[in-house]
């Protein structure tokens, strides 16, 4: 009998504890969520945008995100302008036609003493390279708010513009504000 109630009291424990660990899915949701950047234009103004049309998934737990992948569409790019958004969008910089979606994909979600940060591969056309970012995430009724700032280099991505090239700031300041539902 004894050992009886030891593997109840086992089951129970195990029973409990997974619980605490069960993951869920969240879907992003592209009309409350925001994705955003700026970039240096001839060193005296700032060039704003936002793409429009993507999606992705965050896998968490009670506790904290496990992981995150998305895409965006690159043609949902919108900076205001409908001629440089165009221009954007063909061979000699984003090469929609061939590189139709930038995607993420979490290799890596830590807490540090300052908060959470993310280590992740960035793909923009051809290049995928690692990158890092502090975030904050809150939880809300089955509601994830997912809030992050991080710099690239252009460059990095092979986002070269020609003539314009020496024109164009090299830093691109990426904001997001992601909503994602379960």
């Amino acid at each position: 009998m004894k050992y009886l109630f030891g593997i109840v009291q086992f089951l129970v424990l195990l029973g409990q504890t997974s619980m605490g660990f069960a993951q869920s899915s969240y879907t992003i949701n592209a009309k409350a969520s925001e994705i955003n950047f700026e970039i240096s234009h001839m060193k005296v103004m700032t060039v704003k945008g936002c793409f429009h049309d993507f999606g992705g998934e965050v896998i968490a737990d009670k506790t904290s995100i496990k992981e995150i992948s998305s895409k965006i569409n690159v043609k949902s790019i919108d900076t205001k302008d409908t001629s440089r958004d165009k221009s954007l969008l063909n061979d000699k910089y984003f090469d929609a036609e061939t590189f139709p979606f930038i995607s993420f994909k979490s290799l890596h979600i830590r807490s540090t003493d300052s908060g959470y940060v993310i280590d992740g591969l960035l793909k923009i056309k051809d290049v995928e390279k690692k990158i890092t970012f502090p975030y904050k995430v809150t939880r809300e009724d089955g509601v994830l708010h997912f809030y992050a700032d991080t710099v690239i280099n252009r460059k990095d991505f092979n986002l070269k513009f020609g003539l314009m090239d020496t024109l164009v700031g090299k830093e691109v300041n990426i904001t997001l504000k992601i909503v994602a539902e379960e």
